[in-house]
């Protein structure tokens, strides 16, 4: 792209040059008939040259909208972790029985039960039944299937993060636009390179982390605070009611806004540039019964973003 750019405005210039000098040679001249030559040949590179730039241009654009959509497609397989408890009761929870399941800890510093015990007081128990079989063993069902979802969060990060970059960074670079060269690269770089680049980033810095949960070795709870740092920067959520219960719409915003600018860069392609954006789609629906005990969780819609 940038060799036919800098071809078109040489042999455009050269053209102009000993176009103007045919003005002033006399034309009984041998340097009239080689001026006119040159001039010729170069009006013929130049509109060939320039021909085969906007070619080159509709291949560039395109072969970077379809590495970046590979990208984005990986990015939007990001899992958004929901619990239907608060963060810090769960890792309050984990925690403690990370200390009382492991032997030499607990031994040292004995075996405590308040989390549970605030867990299973959520959850409706009365204090009569906080020690018995059934409510300790639902107690660790629960938080076997609360590590099952990190770890399910975990692999979605992991996955995104081994997403190769190469082909779309090849793209970027080619990248030379004969008008407003600056705006769209600056554009393509801000709305659409840097965010899917900064974001595989992030989930490189905590990789570590999550890898070495899923070997069994990390800590959940480090997980789901490094996770949602994370998901603050991706992640909207709107809120609405609708009468007794009180819904959340999760959006993978950043998704999102790549989609859109990547929409907006294709129609350069396109005759009459007409931009066709895809209609934004929860990832995650919550709903909640709100009354004045304790917030019942009713239902909890998964919708996933192909």
């Amino acid at each position: 792209m940038r060799v036919n750019k800098i071809t078109s405005l040489i042999t455009a210039i050269t053209s102009v040059l000993f176009a103007a000098l045919c003005f002033f040679i006399p034309k009984d001249t041998v340097y009239y008939d080689i001026s006119l030559a040159i001039f010729g040949s170069d009006l013929i590179a130049f509109v060939l040259s320039f021909i085969e730039y906007f070619s080159v241009r509709r291949e560039v654009i395109e072969e970077f909208y379809v590495a970046s959509l590979k990208a984005l497609s990986s990015l939007k397989k990001i899992e958004y972790m929901h619990f239907d408890i608060q963060d810090e009761m769960l890792k309050n929870c984990l925690v403690e029985k990370s200390k009382n399941d492991n032997e030499s800890i607990a031994m040292v510093l004995g075996k405590s039960h308040e989390a549970r015990k605030a867990f299973l007081r959520f959850k409706g128990f009365s204090d009569s039944n906080l020690e018995k079989d059934n409510a300790i063993d639902y107690y660790n069902r629960a938080i076997d299937e609360y590590k099952e979802n990190i770890r399910s969060v975990a692999k979605s990060y992991l996955e995104f993060s081994k997403t190769d970059l190469s082909i779309m960074t090849y793209y970027y670079g080619k990248m030379d636009f004969f008008f407003a060269n600056k705006t769209i690269r600056n554009f393509v770089y801000i709305d659409i390179y840097s965010k899917i680049w900064n974001t595989r980033s992030d989930v490189m810095s905590v990789a570590f982390d999550y890898e070495l949960l899923l070997d069994n070795k990390g800590n959940s709870a480090v997980c789901i605070d490094k996770t949602r740092s994370i998901e603050r920067q991706l992640f909207r959520i709107e809120e609405s009611t609708v009468g007794e219960y009180k819904c959340l719409s999760v959006y993978f915003d950043t998704a999102d806004q790549i989609s859109d600018s990547l929409e907006k860069l294709i129609s350069y392609t396109r005759k009459g540039r007409k931009t066709e954006y895809q209609k934004h789609i929860p990832v995650k629906g919550i709903m909640t019964l709100q009354s004045e005990s304790q917030t019942e969780r009713v239902k909890i819609r998964n919708r996933s973003m192909i």
